[in-house]
């Protein structure tokens, strides 16, 4: 009986995943560009960078950086970057991710997005930085 009982179960497992589409999985994508940013204020607890960029995920988007200062160097950052389409992207940077972000997921196409990224930052003469980043992204 046990036998029939583990085979019936097998053909049925057997017809169930031929039935139910494959669910598909996220896959690494290079995530690379630059964008240009400004300061914009300090309000007391963070120092607020604001700009708009370009990479290969996004397209075109805007960005704003919370820089948490913690004993006059940068504890960890926040960002919010816009795609053009409206969809969001959360990343972070801390000592866990020195030179670089870690990627919090998103709204739309990023709700789930994970990845990482290093980061190039070169200070121009009008007072604006431009930030390179390098990374991958899964969504």
């Amino acid at each position: 009986m046990k036998r029939y009982m583990l085979s019936a179960l097998s053909a049925f497992a057997a017809i169930v995943l031929a039935i139910v589409p494959t669910v598909a999985t996220a896959q690494d994508k290079p995530f690379q560009g630059a964008a240009v940013e400004a300061f914009v204020e300090h309000d007391g607890k963070y120092a607020v960078w604001g700009g708009t960029g370009n990479s290969t995920v996004l397209g075109n988007f805007s960005i704003v950086v919370y820089l948490h200062w913690e004993g006059g160097s940068v504890g960890y950052a926040h960002s919010i970057w816009t795609a053009a389409n409206g969809d969001i992207l959360y990343t972070h940077s801390d000592s866990t991710t020195p030179g670089g972000f870690a990627i919090d997921g998103g709204t739309g196409r990023f709700k789930n997005a994970t990845g990482s990224a290093a980061v190039v930052v070169i200070v121009n003469s009008d007072g604006t930085v431009t930030v390179t980043h390098d990374g991958t992204i899964s969504f």
